[in-house]
C-alpha cells in the first residue's frame, strides 16, 4: 500500500498475470468438462457469492479457508491418495465497493 509507484505497478502486473492464468486455467476446464469422468465433473464449482461482511468477519472467515485448505495442499501434502489429481482453488475476497 505504501510502496513506490514502480513497485506498485509491477505487483500489479504480477496480480494480472496470475488472474490471466486462472482465466485461461476455467476456460480450459469450461472446454473439455463434458469429457471428463462424471465424478469429477459433478464436483466441479464456478461460482460467485457476494457477502454482506466486515473486515473482521473477513479476517475470520479467510483463517477458516486457509484453515480448510492446508491439509490438502500440494506443495506440502505428502500422502495423496492415488486417484488424488491437482485442482485450482482460486479464492478472492476483495470488496466490490
Amino acid at each position: 500500500r505504501d510502496a513506490a509507484p514502480e513497485a506498485v505497478a509491477a505487483q500489479t502486473a504480477l496480480v494480472e498475470a496470475f488472474l490471466a492464468v486462472e482465466l485461461e486455467r476455467s476456460r480450459k476446464w469450461l472446454r473439455r468438462a463434458s469429457t471428463e469422468p462424471p465424478e469429477w465433473y459433478d464436483v466441479a464449482r464456478l461460482f460467485d457469492s457476494q457477502l454482506l461482511i466486515t473486515a473482521a468477519e473477513l479476517a475470520e472467515l479467510n483463517d477458516a479457508v486457509d484453515r480448510l485448505l492446508e491439509p490438502y495442499r500440494k506443495r506440502t501434502r505428502t500422502d495423496p491418495p492415488s486417484d488424488a489429481r491437482t485442482v485450482s482453488i482460486h479464492y478472492k475476497a476483495l470488496p466490490l465497493e
